[in-house]
Order: structure tokens, then sequence, then C-alpha cells
């Protein structure tokens, strides 16, 4: 992978958790939302996330990935959230976005370590 894709994918997936933080945030702020304080800490590790993606974590890029997967799959399963098109095609985007900071740390740090 060069050298601009990778700054992309982990630039593209840094942003994602951003954004995603934000609004979970604002959304669990807003009073008619109707969200409880889980949302809080939703939106400060979507937040933590996104910094270190953007610091270029491995760690975290895989962490985000895993959280991300495991709350849909609870959302459909104890929540019993409905299954729409729309909902399955956004979650498709957010899953390859996740996948994208995945590729791009883990290829960042092996652009660092040339020698492997």
């Amino acid at each position: 992978m060069g050298e601009k894709a990778t700054f992309w994918f982990i630039t593209v997936a840094w942003i994602a958790a951003g954004l995603s933080g934000l609004l979970t945030g604002f959304f669990a702020y807003q009073s008619d939302a109707h969200l409880n304080p889980r949302n809080f800490v939703d939106a400060a590790l979507l937040l933590g996330f996104a910094y270190g993606i953007f610091r270029k974590s491995r760690i975290c890029a895989i962490l985000w990935f895993a959280y991300y997967v495991i709350d849909q799959i609870a959302l459909i399963t104890i929540m019993h959230a409905a299954v729409t098109p729309d909902g399955l095609a956004g979650t498709a985007i957010f899953v390859m976005l996740c996948l994208m900071g995945v590729v791009g740390t883990f290829a960042w740090h092996r652009k660092q370590a040339p020698g492997r």
C-alpha cells in the first residue's frame, strides 16, 4: 500500500470515529433524544478511539472495529432494533471505515519498520 493510501485510510477512519463520537454526544445531550447516560460513555470511547487512530494506534483501530461490531450485534439482538436496508447500508459503510483504520494503521507501522 502506498504512503498516500495509508494516510487516507487512517484519516478517513479517525474522522469517522470522531464524527460518530461527536454526534453521539450531541444527541445524548438533547433532552428529546431519550438516550441514557451510557451514550455519553459511548461518545467518550468513540472520541478516544478517534484520537488513538489519529495517533496511528493499531490497538485503537482494532478496538473501534470490535466495539462497533459488538454494538451493532447488541442493538439487533438485545434491543430488538429493526433491520432495514438503510440501516444495513450504514452499518456496512461504518464496518468498511473501521477496517480501513485497521489496515491503514498496520500498513503505517509496517512501513516504519522496513527491516522486518
